[in-house]
């Protein structure tokens, strides 16, 4: 699935968790606000090029091989900083967060043109269904 420059591939899903390849477009901010997951534990690993993530305490590289964890309710926010691809492998658990990348796809293909900054009033449902908070 597309969701804005980034390609989102649902690898795997089961009650226990999930793991999802996400492409990440250069340049790419997901959302730049400190924000957490209140029901979702997740980790990343790198793959392909380098991310740069952000929490109240400190900023983290992480590049391929490296495998960083984010507990539920930790603040964070993240970004390719680099003009080339990075691939990441993202496990969630439990399963489930995933399918807000269904969503927001068809969020996004319903409003064609559209920067997801101005569909916030759109998309904050999701982030209370996936809770998504900041």
């Amino acid at each position: 699935m597309r969701v804005g420059p980034n390609e989102i591939t649902i690898k795997l899903q089961n009650a226990a968790f999930s793991i999802v390849e996400y492409r990440v477009g250069p340049k790419f901010v997901a959302p730049p606000v400190l924000h957490w997951h209140e029901d979702t534990d997740w980790a990343g690993v790198v793959l392909e090029g380098r991310l740069q993530f952000r929490f109240e305490d400190r900023t983290q590289e992480i590049a391929p091989g490296d495998v960083l964890y984010v507990p539920r309710n930790t603040k964070f926010a993240w970004s390719n900083p680099d003009d080339a691809v990075a691939v990441v492998l993202f496990i969630y658990s439990p399963a489930g967060f995933e399918q807000y990348f269904v969503e927001l796809e068809k969020l996004l293909l319903a409003n064609p043109g559209k920067a997801i900054p101005d569909l916030m009033p759109q998309l904050l449902p999701l982030w209370d269904k996936y809770k998504i908070r900041s």
